[in-house]
């Protein structure tokens, strides 16, 4: 496998991933980026309890199992990627392959994360879990 398809297919992990369930993702995106930071000073105590060592993981493995440790246990019980995402996903990958310029590609993924963005925003379920998280976690 070349670098391309690699890159081409983890691209489209991602896409699906944030558009899918954009929260989560951002969390465990975030959680990877805290994890790399504060190996260094767990190190010593992770080497003597496990026997392993951890300093030669790359920081794009500590992304990854944030983004997995986030997504995995939800991914069986949320919906999948709608259909409609989907195509709209395959068509701007179509239009690149056409010859669309680099700058109308990044621009129909913005419109397609936007249009995403403003569904979760107008869905009332949604936000009466946000809104109760908000208390949550001000409560804590």
């Amino acid at each position: 496998m070349n670098d391309d398809v690699i890159t081409k297919t983890l691209k489209q992990v991602l896409d699906i991933l944030f558009l899918n369930n954009p929260i989560r993702s951002s969390w465990g995106f975030l959680f990877g980026v805290v994890l790399a930071c504060f190996e260094p000073a767990f190190a010593p105590v992770i080497v003597d309890l496990l026997k392993v060592d951890f300093s030669e993981v790359p920081m794009i493995g500590w992304l990854a199992l944030g983004l997995l440790v986030f997504n995995i246990p939800f991914s069986a019980k949320k919906e999948k990627v709608s259909l409609r995402k989907e195509e709209a996903l395959e068509l701007i990958a179509q239009g690149e392959k056409a010859g669309m310029s680099k700058l109308e590609v990044k621009q129909r993924f913005r419109n397609l994360v936007q249009a995403c963005t403003d569904e979760i925003a107008n869905n009332e379920e949604l936000q009466n879990e946000v809104d109760r998280l908000r208390q949550q976690l001000k409560s804590d």
